[in-house]
């Protein structure tokens, strides 16, 4: 079992672009393309937590657990 981001449902949901969410975040924009695509492997609660605050949300609506990884 591994888990893995699902940013982009969320972003689009919120009208916030990738680059947008870098930016609120400071957060660079090959990481959040690394979450959004579902290629990150590794990432900080620092992280985690910027972009819960800026997205407004909690921490399964953007991580997934995904069975068979």
């Amino acid at each position: 079992m591994a888990l893995r981001f699902v940013l982009t449902p969320v972003l689009k949901e919120k009208g916030i672009t990738p680059e947008t969410l870098s930016k609120m975040t400071g957060i660079s924009l090959e990481t959040i393309s690394s979450m959004c695509d579902g290629s990150l492997i590794d990432f900080s609660l620092i992280e985690l937590d910027a972009i819960c605050e800026a997205l407004d949300c909690d921490i399964p609506e953007i991580i997934k657990s995904m069975k068979g990884d």
